[in-house]
């Protein structure tokens, strides 16, 4: 099975921050959703290994925390692949 991640909005912030060099913290928010590109993912855990923090999705596959510009993400649940 396929999970699908849906950013909703980084306003912009990505741009900006890239074009000054500097590591800025954006609030990254986003649905996880399933094969059917309809249904959203409960419980998936949405992480950055370097810094240590992560999330979860909620009933309905959405999920928010703040990231560094750069930032990489692992997304992962049981029964999927990463």
């Amino acid at each position: 099975m396929i999970i699908t991640l849906v950013i909703l909005c980084c306003s912009g912030a990505f741009f900006q921050a890239h074009a000054q060099q500097k590591k800025r913290v954006i609030q990254l928010s986003g649905v996880v959703l399933g094969e059917d590109s309809v249904s959203g993912v409960p419980g998936v855990h949405v992480y950055v290994p370097k810094a240590g923090r992560g999330t979860t999705t909620n009933g309905v596959g959405f999920f928010s925390m703040p990231v560094l510009i750069g930032d990489e993400l692992v997304i992962s649940s049981v029964g999927y692949e990463r």
